[in-house]
């Protein structure tokens, strides 16, 4: 199998029983092998690295605390020049104790908790998204990895109850202005509404400026109880409905920005470090992120030199069957290698354009070029497959029989020169498979590449 998460997986109820939603299982078994699993990858971790950092071109899913895992679309899109696809583990990332108190969190904002049901539910998708992708996990494809990103991008301990670091002497001053300018801070009302009318609020959404990556951040104001003393037992608890003086708000408004601030630069700095560890460019999604990494990391051309793959859009593409377009890649290997060079020469070409303008001129005079090859392909596997499907055989065989005959020179000359065509028909069959349009056509569907 190669993947090692895989490994366990293969063997676990978590993906024999993710049809079935897990019905027969209570939480406490499904926390159980949850932790065995994380054990397990823990454990071979080192392995799971070698795996990864091996490979050429790879690219990395969009990274962020509730990230959306990649559709077929974009793995179909990325498999026709990508080597990896790194995709977060959504099962290891999956924490039935960090579920449980986002429960409590959800309450005390007045939304609805997660019943028992529904958290076996979205375990049972996470397995079963992963299972559905094993024909990209396969040591013969070793396309599709999972990553156990969620490691660093999701706390281990009770994050309801710890004390935040708010200090920013380690921010690079510039840095810290620039967020501190983005960042936008709205109250909520008792129905979760936005009113702007509000002077303050026990409940506020934070949010930057052009960021579209991800879903808002929305904070409740917590208020110990204090603490109450019934024999040997200490009770105590969290007030949601207290409500703020001007000068408490401002202070907790203060401390949430500078939160927010570092949740977002540990996010920035950690994708840019987990990209440059796996050889993956660094995939900007709006004018916020570009802006960041433009002052911080403008150097790095690398940062969209892959992006041309996914902007182009073959029509043939989105229709294939992902078990086909698995063994495409391994059937083509040398076509593929050649292509993934194409790509990223003209990706370069891309990255070098000055405006959108010019952008969308080259990508479609690139996309036209592609087109034609793909074209070029199909007629030349035509042609020899006519040909090779005609009487040709029939006369080689009968010009086979020349060499063992006392017929006329001519005719053994004759017989030789219908196999050099039969060779030369070999040779270009031959030459098309390692064209780099030959494995696009097969990608995106044509029976003449099984010639």
């Amino acid at each position: 199998m190669s993947n090692t998460s895989f490994n366990f997986l293969a063997d676990s109820f978590l993906f024999h029983e993710a049809e079935q939603g897990y019905k027969s299982r209570t939480l406490a078994e499904l926390d159980d092998e949850l932790n065995r699993y994380r054990e397990y990858i823990n454990e071979h971790q080192q392995e799971i690295d070698n795996e990864v950092s091996k490979k050429g071109i790879n690219i990395i899913q969009d990274l962020e605390r509730n990230s959306k895992l990649p559709t077929q679309d974009q793995l179909l899109q990325g498999c026709i020049f990508l080597d990896t696809y790194l995709v977060n583990d959504p099962v290891f990332d999956f924490n039935l104790s960090i579920e449980y108190h986002s429960n409590i969190a959800r309450q005390s904002m007045g939304i609805a908790r997660k019943s028992d049901d529904e958290l076996k539910s979205e375990l049972a998708n996470y397995a079963i998204y992963m299972k559905s992708l094993t024909e990209g996990v396969r040591c013969d494809t070793e396309y599709i990895k999972f990553y156990p990103f969620g490691k660093v991008l999701r706390p281990e301990s009770d994050y309801l109850f710890n004390l935040p670091d708010l200090s920013t002497d380690k921010i690079d001053k510039k840095i810290f202005s620039w967020f501190l300018e983005k960042v936008e801070v709205l109250n909520l009302n008792k129905d979760n509404q936005i009113d702007k009318q509000m002077a303050t609020s026990n409940k506020i959404v934070l949010q930057f400026k052009n960021d579209t990556s991800s879903s808002v951040n929305i904070v409740q104001y917590q208020r110990m109880v204090s603490p109450q003393l019934n024999g040997n037992k200490l009770t105590f608890g969290l007030d949601y409905n207290y409500i703020l003086s001007k000068d408490e708000y401002d202070n907790w408004v203060s401390q949430e920005k500078i939160k927010s601030i570092k949740d977002k630069l540990d996010l920035f700095l950690y994708r840019n470090m987990i990209c440059r560890k796996f050889n993956s460019p660094l995939v900007l999604k709006n004018k916020f992120e570009n802006e960041f990494f433009e002052m911080n990391f403008g150097d790095e051309k690398a940062n969209n030199l892959y992006k041309l793959g996914f902007d182009l859009n073959f029509s043939g593409l989105k229709n294939m069957d992902f078990k086909k377009a698995m063994s495409v890649r391994r059937e083509a290997k040398s076509s593929f290698k050649e292509f993934q060079k194409k790509i990223q020469k003209d990706s370069l070409i891309l990255h070098s354009t000055k405006d959108k303008n010019e952008y969308k001129d080259v990508l479609d005079d690139i996309k036209q070029q592609y087109l034609h090859g793909t074209e070029n392909v199909k007629s030349t596997l035509e042609i020899s497959k006519d040909i090779v499907s005609s009487n040709l055989i029939p006369v080689v065989i009968g010009a086979l029989s020349y060499f063992a005959s006392p017929d006329p020179l001519n005719k053994v000359i004759t017989g030789l020169s219908v196999l050099d065509l039969v060779g030369n028909i070999k040779k270009t069959i031959q030459e098309e498979r390692r064209n780099p349009f030959y494995f696009l056509k097969k990608m995106v569907g044509s029976e003449y590449a099984h010639s």
